[in-house]
């Protein structure tokens, strides 16, 4: 769910929420999403906006849109990278050594599944999957078939 909210200052109401959720696989109910993004809240940086009902939500304006998923109901993936200072900022706490071309070689164990894909994408140029071999490939050839379409 966190994975859906906007960026501040843009939010997403809690009836387009439970749409998308129900389109990822996930049935619920209106009130059940306002109690868990209100628990979230305590956890995350995320905030409503009070002048709307039902509320709608985002990241923060300070927040970092990009936490590591989350492990629920999925395998744990044990996720090699080469990533740039911006993002290894960004990662917060990581087992990390420098890579010796001035990014640092990150390891981490992260939830596997779409999100993760979506999550390495969004760092964009600055995160380079170095292991599992079958993410860099998928990877590889999606930035292959984008490039192709600017071309």
């Amino acid at each position: 769910m966190l994975q859906l909210l906007p960026i501040h200052p843009r939010c997403i109401g809690t009836t387009a929420l439970r749409a998308q959720l129900a389109r990822l696989g996930f049935r619920t109910t209106p009130r059940t999403i306002q109690r868990d993004l209100i628990a979230l809240q305590t956890v995350f940086p995320i905030e409503f906006d009070p002048r709307t009902r039902p509320y709608a939500w985002r990241w923060s304006r300070d927040a970092d849109p990009h936490p590591l998923p989350i492990a629920i109901a999925s395998t744990p993936v044990r996720l090699v990278a080469v990533v740039t200072a911006s993002v290894l900022r960004r990662l917060g706490e990581v087992e990390a050594r420098p890579h010796g071309d001035g990014r640092t070689c990150v390891t981490m164990t992260v939830s596997g599944g779409p999100a993760l894909r979506r999550w390495v994408l969004g760092f964009g140029a600055g995160f380079e999957v170095l292991q599992p071999a079958s993410l860099r490939d998928e990877l590889r050839a999606e930035a292959l078939a984008a490039a192709a379409r600017y071309a």
